[in-house]
């Protein structure tokens, strides 16, 4: 009998995140250095004080599509706009993988 790895197949790590005042959204460059492409799906914003403020899908322009396909060796910008907007402290932000794959972040809002 054979078995197979049923796993993640993406890496992911976060090349930058910062919060944009003017437009009130999250931005983040999200690097995938797995073998095989994911799709960000869901993107969890916790408040400073450990509560949810969110769960939204990222969008990967400031226009709202939802192309959020990350190949092997690609780094891609998405753009996470929370409502209501964020107050000022640090917030977690965690991105989930169709496959599985997370990454989280902290971003300072000011």
């Amino acid at each position: 009998q054979r078995t197979t790895a049923t796993g993640p197949v993406g890496a992911l790590s976060i090349d930058e995140a910062y919060y944009d005042s003017s437009s009130q959204q999250f931005v983040l460059y999200v690097r995938n250095s797995g073998s095989g492409t994911v799709n960000i799906t869901t993107a969890y914003i916790i408040k400073p004080d450990g509560s949810l403020l969110g769960k939204v899908t990222p969008t990967n322009d400031t226009a709202g599509h939802h192309d959020n396909a990350i190949s092997p060796g690609q780094t891609k910008e998405l753009y996470i706009k929370p409502s209501p907007a964020p107050s000022s402290g640090i917030y977690t932000i965690k991105l989930v993988a169709d496959d599985g794959s997370q990454v989280t972040t902290t971003v300072r809002v000011h």
